[in-house]
């Protein structure tokens, strides 16, 4: 999806993100943190096949981070839902609404990081509603270029329509970010525990042939629990929001707040689907490289650290 396989280049993402750890471990800076929990509603959609009419979950994640006199540091957010209101014709690296959210939110509050979470089958709600201000640039646009061909109007007036939806929909997760971080008081310590499984991951061909050239290699799911209650799970990959609302479920049969999911953290097996959905045409069917099972072994690696670290 990005291009040949370059050993080289891999070589350089290693070497430099090693770096980036090695020097903020150097400068460590005095800080409180906190954690909190909103609701992004309306602004995501289900795309998967399997089951017919699932419901993304809606919960946002929000880690604050102030310096000792509560001044702004950093801050990151959690929240399931693929960056793709772009379409597949620009081919410019962006980041999608996730960098307008990051923007509004940086203005208050610092450095600003995002992790999605269980996005596998979550895309962009769009509303087709135009506000006048969208249609008013709109119009101008097109008379100012009359006479240039109606081709390159309808694809300017799309990239410009595919902006502003970015614009829109990051501007609306920052302002449900910018409560719950209003909402966080931050303290000098938390208790933290972790623990990870790790496993051999063997790849296998998706049901329309595609493989990957490796046979077998560790991969590593990994647990961070915050005060007892706060937990977050790593996935190397991206799952479906039917086990995202399975495991929020029994986090809190087991006592956590919140189960907060990290997606596509320590490796990338392809999308993590229910059994069901594995033979069908979806796009995850078709980049799901774990095999037709995966998906339930994850879900079980991860309800077995849950379990063993449960709320007291």
């Amino acid at each position: 999806m990005a291009g040949p396989y370059d050993p080289n280049l891999v070589e350089l993402y290693v070497r430099q993100t090693a770096k980036a750890i090695i020097q903020a471990c150097k400068k460590p800076i005095p800080a409180k943190i906190g954690i909190g929990y909103g609701k992004a509603e309306d602004i995501s959609q289900y795309r998967g096949t399997w089951p017919i009419e699932a419901t993304p979950l809606s919960e946002v994640t929000v880690i604050k981070v102030t310096k000792l006199d509560d001044s702004p540091l950093a801050m990151l957010f959690n929240y399931p839902m693929h960056p793709a209101v772009l379409s597949s014709e620009n081919l410019f690296f962006s980041a999608d609404f996730v960098g307008y959210a990051r923007a509004y939110i940086a203005k208050e509050n610092g450095q600003t990081m995002y992790f999605n979470g269980t996005q596998g089958d979550i895309i962009p709600r769009i509303s087709e509603e135009k506000p006048c201000s969208v249609i008013s640039k709109i119009l101008a646009e097109i008379t100012q270029n009359i006479f240039t061909s109606l081709k390159k109007n309808e694809q300017r007036t799309d990239e410009k329509q595919e902006y502003i939806r970015c614009d829109t929909l990051g501007k609306s997760l920052a302002e449900t970010v910018q409560k719950v971080l209003h909402s966080i008081n931050t303290k000098e310590s938390l208790h933290m525990q972790t623990d990870k499984h790790v496993y051999s991951f063997k790849p296998q061909p998706t049901p329309f042939g595609l493989t990957l050239p490796i046979e077998e290699y560790q991969s590593e799911i990994s647990l961070l629990v915050f005060d007892h209650v706060h937990a977050f799970v790593t996935i190397p990959g991206e799952l479906s929001c039917f086990y995202d609302q399975k495991l929020k479920k029994l986090g809190e049969t087991l006592g956590y707040q919140q189960v907060s999911i990290f997606g596509l953290v320590n490796d990338a097996h392809g999308y993590m689907i229910p059994p069901k959905a594995f033979d069908t045409s979806s796009t995850e069917a078709h980049f799901s490289f774990g095999g037709e099972y995966y998906a339930e072994s994850v879900e079980q690696k991860v309800s077995a650290l849950l379990e063993a670290n449960k709320a007291l």
